[in-house]
């Protein structure tokens, strides 16, 4: 049974000032040989036109010497996701702006990459490549990756639909922030330039790949992603995100120590504890038309900087300064906005090492859950890394949760000897990038 002790609650759940709380992650265009640049797609181009290219996450480089430390302690390790989700957040530059003023600024991740701007460098880059070298798969190299990214920051003015009046006038929608939240509108994936650069560099592994099974060794000591050109580098970054309708109430979820036993024992999060109604100042917010607005209600984030991956996850919630919201740094409240309205949670092991933070004394297997994104049966009871170990196997979270023979502790326990897709869900199950780009491929190889 999973209930939580008063120990473990405090840890997880922030009772107590000086040792801190609790862990989790993630899962159109055509397909045929028609040119992907010729098309507009649903993120507009126009809106990564003013956007310019994607804003680089900073790695930490000195995260996986500290891993025994943050996987030991619960404490240190939410220093570090802390520090992660300030560096996801923080307002960067964007290429264009109003006449003479300043730049607009919009938080990282929003100017990271959806599937509509992978789809269409990917395009670009192998109608680049000599017919030998198509024939062959031949491997995009960092120059030419660099020039497509520059590419798809300016794509929108080749287009026959693009005229500089539309420019303007979405340029004048972003005058406002809930405005300009909606540069890229609400895509529920995001990844950062060296995630994306590195699927477009793993291609002829993506489209060529057959799952191994789950124990058959790792390709070697350092590589234990087949389906891919080796690991992701450690500033691959990716979010997963929840928008709700702002015209309808959030509902609010209760984390203190008793509820979240109840919710962990039923293994369901439930519809909500309560309704709330926050304005921009209190929630993130964007403005898709004038008569729809969007909130984000969750942010799953990964990293990369370390091997498997730092999984962490944020939730908006009405008691934004109690459990997991208790420990938040004043440097993320500094950054201002509604980032100090966030709870978060974050895991970096399978194994939880911390025994003050084990959800479950019988298991020692690491939890987090986002009760905006984990919804339904048992999804209460999963996390991130164990989820997500499956990654480019073609499992998905409700395959995982229906099996609890082959996925023990409702996935949360580490069953693969080799993680396919770098624990990634983006080229099967979820964005299905593997099938996008094997389709490119026949269609412009076939006889």
């Amino acid at each position: 049974m999973t209930r939580l002790n008063g120990e473990t609650a405090r840890a997880l759940a922030g009772g107590i000032v000086a040792a801190a709380l609790a862990a989790h992650g993630f899962g159109c265009g055509t397909r045929g040989g028609e040119s992907f640049g010729a098309l507009e797609q649903d993120a507009q181009p126009i809106d990564r036109l003013l956007m310019g290219k994607a804003s680089a996450y900073p790695a930490d480089s000195s995260l996986r010497a500290r891993l025994p430390q943050l996987d030991a302690s619960i404490a240190e390790r939410r220093k570090m996701a802390w520090a992660v989700v300030e560096k996801v957040v923080a307002p960067v530059p964007l290429a264009a702006r109003a006449g003479s003023g300043p730049h607009p600024r919009l938080p990282r991740f929003q100017t990271w990459y959806s599937r509509d701007d992978v789809l269409p460098m990917f395009d670009q880059l192998f109608r680049a490549l000599r017919a030998s070298q198509q024939q062959t798969r031949a491997r995009f190299d960092d120059a030419e990756i660099t020039r497509a990214f520059a590419w798809n920051a300016t794509m929108a003015r080749s287009l026959t639909s693009f005229t500089e009046t539309r420019r303007t006038d979405r340029l004048h929608e972003i005058g406002n922030p809930a405005g300009l939240h909606s540069l890229g509108k609400d895509a529920r994936t995001l990844m950062s330039p060296a995630f994306v650069g590195h699927l477009l560099r793993s291609y002829p592994e993506i489209i060529a790949c057959t799952i191994p099974g789950k124990d058959a060794a790792p390709t070697s000591d350092v590589n234990f992603a087949p389906c891919l050109d080796g690991e992701f580098p450690a500033d691959a970054a990716a979010v997963k995100m929840r928008w709700m309708p702002a015209s309808e109430p959030l509902p609010t979820y209760d984390t203190s120590q008793g509820a979240l036993s109840k919710k962990l024992e039923a293994g369901d999060f439930g519809p909500g504890d309560g309704l709330a109604t926050p304005d921009e100042s209190a929630i993130y917010t964007m403005q898709l038309t004038p008569e729809t607005s969007m909130r984000l209600a969750a942010l799953h984030i990964m990293t990369k900087e370390l091997r498997d991956w730092a999984w962490i996850t944020i939730w908006w919630s009405n008691e934004p300064e109690t459990d997991f919201g208790r420990d938040r740094p004043a440097s993320l409240r500094a950054l201002g906005g509604p980032w100090d309205h966030y709870k978060m949670c974050v895991v970096t092991a399978f194994d939880e090492k911390d025994r003050s933070a084990r959800v479950d004394s019988a298991d020692p297997a690491s939890w987090c859950s986002n009760p905006y994104l984990e919804q339904g049966a048992g999804a209460a009871k999963t996390s991130c890394i164990g989820c997500h170990q499956h990654g480019g196997t073609g499992e998905s979270t409700a395959s995982v949760l229906a099996d609890g023979a082959r996925f023990p502790a409702h996935g949360r326990e580490k069953v693969r000897a080799n993680f396919p897709g770098d624990y990634t869900f983006t080229t099967s199950t979820g964005l299905d990038l593997a099938s996008d780009f094997r389709a490119k491929v026949e269609a412009l190889t076939s006889p």
